[in-house]
């Protein structure tokens, strides 16, 4: 059993990976953006911006690779930690209740919802290359447009465009009762984290009561 309190903190180091991953993803698609430059002819700013955009999906599979190691060993220790913590927490009851306590989770327990969650965190961010490729041609299309119409000039049109992709963030897509739902990259991480820990936490409490 975990508290709310717990729980409440329990991704904080992981997401805090995927936001270094996010920021370097949103500088490199902040650089494309800029070196597009002032291109007015549409035939070579589609060609440009195609690509920019086939040069994102291959550069955020690079950062995603890089900081796999790191994403892998904090999910191993952020559940290790949990399961623990569940099992001293149902012997504080156990042990009141009956003078007698639980061993602590196998091994074998351990390692299922490890690969598991990081199974789950990777397909994850399988998706994010080719959300963030999207994110960028339709802020690629937004600065051509609002300096084609003459709204903007170029560089006003790039950094408007610059704000709302860090304003928004990366997105990764989940389906939930078979629809998509969009979610900031972290938000999406957390819920992988809590919802794997909270099953698994749960599962092992009722087989301690057993």
């Amino acid at each position: 059993m975990l508290s709310p309190r717990y729980l409440d903190g329990l991704t904080d180091e992981l997401t805090e990976i995927y936001s270094q991953l996010e920021s370097e993803i949103l500088q490199d698609m902040a650089r494309r953006i800029a070196r597009l430059g002032k291109v007015t002819d549409a035939t070579r700013w589609q060609a440009q911006m195609l690509v920019e955009a086939g040069g994102i999906k291959k550069n955020v599979s690079r950062i995603l690779k890089k900081y796999d190691k790191a994403i892998a060993q904090q999910v191993k220790a952020t559940i290790t930690d949990a399961l623990e913590v569940s099992t001293k927490n149902d012997n504080r009851i156990f042990k009141e209740a009956t003078g007698r306590t639980v061993s602590a989770p196998s091994a074998q327990q351990m390692l299922s919802t490890i690969q598991k969650c990081h199974s789950d965190l990777s397909r994850l961010t399988l998706t994010t290359a080719a959300t963030t490729q999207t994110q960028f041609v339709q802020q690629a299309n937004r600065v051509y447009m609002n300096v084609q119409s003459g709204a903007f000039d170029y560089d006003t049109a790039m950094k408007s465009a610059v704000d709302e992709l860090a304003k928004r963030g990366i997105t990764a897509v989940q389906y939930e009762n078979g629809r998509p739902v969009t979610r900031t990259i972290e938000s999406a991480v957390r819920m992988n984290i809590l919802t794997s820990v909270n099953q698994t936490a749960a599962n092992q409490t009722l087989s301690n009561c057993e």
